[in-house]
């Protein structure tokens, strides 16, 4: 029984793949700067279409309110904005 409470308690305090992704995409951001969207868009020309346009408008939503995403959207933009950091570092 103690088990079985200890592992309710565990699922309980740990944050979901969408609440950890999102806190990747905040960094992310913060890392590239205000005008995220436009170098992310110069970045990966996925975010140069609609859809990619409408998937990081939903992620960006999405920081303010989970649920105004879905996690594929979400975990689209955070890949390619940590990306971003990864390349701006290397030529900085």
């Amino acid at each position: 029984m103690a088990q079985e409470a200890s592992t309710i308690e565990q699922t309980v305090t740990r944050p979901t793949i969408k609440q950890r992704l999102l806190i990747r995409l905040g960094e992310a951001i913060e890392k590239v700067g205000p005008d995220w969207r436009k170098e992310l868009a110069s970045y990966d020309p996925y975010f140069n279409t609609r859809e990619g346009g409408l998937d990081y408008e939903a992620a960006s939503r999405a920081l303010k309110n989970p649920n105004r995403a879905d996690v594929d959207r979400i975990e689209r933009v955070t890949i390619s904005m940590e990306s971003l950091v990864v390349t701006k570092n290397q030529v900085a």
